[in-house]
């Protein structure tokens, strides 16, 4: 499993997916699209993205 997130990162991921789900003609992809620049997330594994380096 991918590490934890900042709870403030959460917080932001969660409220942007809304605000996609309420003005997005396609909201998977762009939801997608936001979750490939938080690559320690399961769906941005599956949406390709790449984990950084583990962290010490």
């Amino acid at each position: 499993m991918a590490e934890k997130l900042a709870r403030g990162t959460r917080i932001y991921i969660r409220r942007r997916k809304a605000e996609i789900r309420r003005t997005s003609d396609n909201p998977d992809a762009a939801i997608d699209a936001l979750m490939r620049q938080y690559p320690r997330t399961p769906r941005a594994e599956a949406a390709g993205a790449k984990p950084d380096a583990p962290r010490d």
